[in-house]
């Protein structure tokens, strides 16, 4: 009997610790699942969501909530093959909750996306079975019976989205009426189609030539769509805008196949400079001046090419074939011609990714450091249609990945803000809430920034640009860098460095401006940063612009920086890098560049006390 007790004893010892197990495997995937939500979700930062999600996959393949974040991080990504595989994954293990129906969902736009219209309606019916009254489903599902060429459905949905979209959600109201309106088109509803479109503009204020161009050219009026489309030439050109130094303009970076741009022999690179003698200052520049060309007329074009200028002749054609194959009339088209459907694709914007050797982490590494924090803010693109600051989101991803894989920084430690999750409020929520709430007692901040800056004409005081400023309003919808190097102060850290790749002057580069006012120079020294503990890297002097670094997908000063910390900066290979190591490499490497390809000056600046140049950044501690 005491040989059947102690076997129980033991039966029962190894049960609980078979649990004990379970308890804490399940633990670990739910912390993976949370945290890979953070990521995507709060920081902005997916590639770091993905890693996460897989770790927690790994340990617990049946946990879906890791598949659901993985999926909404590869989405984010727009790698809808990878977010589709996630997604199957989530509804075959039908997980209890919002993220089942939510899984439809994203399968349903990701199909769409790719412009696999009947796999986007499969999905999202089901998704609207769950959910009825899921006004992003009803929309979406909208939109792909739109491009099947299935009107009557399409205007269903749509009215059914409107019901259920609030009244906040002014750009979601904007698209559902936008949707309904060129369905309505296709139903051969001329009227009411331009009333849904005046609809829209007034839900959701927005140029709406182009939308009122493309309803008069599907039903024969022509001459106003061309008047409301600005001309009828085309050129075949893909653009974004060019700012370097003095020189402005539009840079080419795709060419049209057949196009004039291609019989001219434009390539991809070619910065346009002038039309017709008229200079362009940037890519809304040219593609206005470029619709105003008259179809079978020769448009001279100079271009700038390796530091050429050379003139190009273009033969000028009618911009008929575009509007012809474009997504939102392409199905309305098709049906006029006897098709039943169309499978129009809407356009995608690609953003070529430019890999350089600093995206490569190296092998160095600092101690962890659990009282370490950052907040890292990159914006290249504007809520006021700003010129685009280039390669700065690509910058803050990179700079999050050397805090947190080589710089000692603990993952939840860094916060990064990109593009339209910088607003202003989102300034003043991890600058003046959230790093007071964490910073404990000797800690170490970094703050990065990449974007535009702007001066106060007035007071010449300067200011970071959110994703939501507005250069003429800077005052009321900017962030003061004194404001910044206050807040800082306050905290209990030893140590904050802030990195800034931007600039103040107004002068270009990126700096913004109030039009009617003039570049200021503003000095950056160490009564503006006013706290002893607070060392500042920045990209450029005073009067000066600071550039990209086109060839390496960076920031200049950015570029030099990460090269730097990556190990060049190590001037004495003691393995370790101080900021005065790292400011005294990259300075006259930044020069350099920009003297050599930009003939212009820019000169880093490091603000810091004595007692602190001898910092150590990686390595050492």
């Amino acid at each position: 009997m005491k040989r059947l007790g102690d076997s129980k004893a033991l039966i029962s010892l190894i049960s609980g610790i078979f649990i004990l197990l379970i308890l804490l495997s399940g633990c670990t995937t739910i912390d993976y699942a949370l945290i890979a939500k953070s990521y995507t979700e709060e920081k902005g930062q997916h590639d770091e969501a993905i890693k996460n999600a897989k770790q927690g996959i790994a340990l617990n393949p049946r946990y879906a909530p890791n598949w659901y974040w993985l999926g909404v991080a590869y989405f984010r990504k727009s790698n809808y093959d990878e977010a589709i595989r996630a997604f199957n994954r989530v509804v075959e293990l039908r997980p209890a909750g919002d993220q089942f129906q939510s899984s439809y969902n994203f399968l349903g736009w990701a199909y769409y996306q790719k412009g696999n219209y009947d796999e986007a309606i499969r999905d999202l019916n089901k998704a609207i079975e769950l959910k009825p009254t899921d006004s992003d489903s009803l929309r979406i599902r909208g939109w792909a019976k739109h491009h099947k060429g299935s009107f009557n459905e399409a205007v269903s949905d749509f009215n059914k989205a409107l019901e259920n979209i609030e009244p906040k959600d002014k750009d979601l109201l904007k698209d559902a009426l936008r949707g309904k309106a060129f369905s309505y088109l296709g139903l051969g509803d001329k009227e009411t189609a331009l009333n849904l479109i005046k609809q829209a503009k007034s839900a959701s204020d927005y140029d709406n030539n182009y939308d009122l161009s493309l309803i008069y050219y599907v039903t024969g009026d022509k001459e106003k769509a061309w008047e409301y489309r600005g001309g009828k030439g085309m050129v075949g050109v893909q653009i974004k805008d060019y700012s370097k130094g003095m020189i402005k303009g539009a840079e080419a970076v795709g060419i049209v196949e057949g196009s004039p741009a291609e019989k001219a022999g434009m390539l991809v690179g070619d910065i346009i400079l002038k039309l017709n003698d008229a200079d362009i200052t940037g890519m809304m520049d040219f593609l206005n001046k470029a619709k105003t060309l008259i179809p079978g007329t020769i448009a001279k074009i100079k271009v700038l090419r390796e530091g050429i200028e050379k003139d190009l002749s273009l033969p000028v054609a009618s911009a008929e074939a575009l509007m012809e194959k474009n997504p939102l009339i392409a199905p309305i088209i098709a049906k006029k011609k006897g098709k039943p459907e169309t499978i129009a694709k809407l356009p995608q914007e690609v953003s070529p990714v430019i890999k350089s050797d600093v995206d490569e982490l190296p092998s160095i590494k600092a101690k962890p450091n659990k009282n370490a924090y950052a907040i890292v803010i990159g914006i290249e693109e504007y809520r006021q249609k700003l010129p685009k600051a280039d390669f700065a989101a690509h910058d803050a991803k990179t700079v999050s990945e050397y805090l947190t894989n080589v710089m000692g920084y603990s993952g939840e430690n860094v916060v990064t803000l990109l593009n339209d999750h910088a607003t202003m409020s989102d300034f003043v929520k991890y600058f003046e809430k959230w790093l007071p709430n964490r910073v404990e007692k000797g800690a170490t901040i970094f703050v990065y920034y990449s974007g535009h800056g702007a001066p106060d004409p007035k007071a010449g005081e300067a200011y970071l640009v959110p994703y939501d400023g507005d250069p003429t309003f800077i005052v009321e919808t900017g962030y003061p860098l004194k404001r910044l190097y206050e807040s800082l102060g306050r905290l209990e850290a030893e140590v904050v460095i802030v990195a800034l790749d931007s600039c103040f002057s107004g002068g270009g580069g990126r700096s913004v401006l109030a039009k009617g006012t003039r570049p200021l120079v503003i000095t950056m020294d160490n009564s503006m940063v006013l706290s002893q503990k607070i060392a500042v890297l920045s990209a450029s002097g005073g009067a000066e612009i600071s550039s990209t670094y086109d060839e390496k997908g960076h920031g200049l000063f950015t570029y030099f920086m990460l090269r730097g910390l990556k190990g060049e900066a190590d001037v004495n290979r003691n393995g370790s890098i101080e900021i005065g190591e790292l400011f005294g490499y990259l300075k006259p490497e930044v020069e350099r560049i920009a003297r050599r390809l930009y003939n212009n000056e820019q000169t880093p600046q490091l603000i810091i006390s004595d007692e602190k140049q001898d910092m150590i950044l990686i390595g050492g501690q």
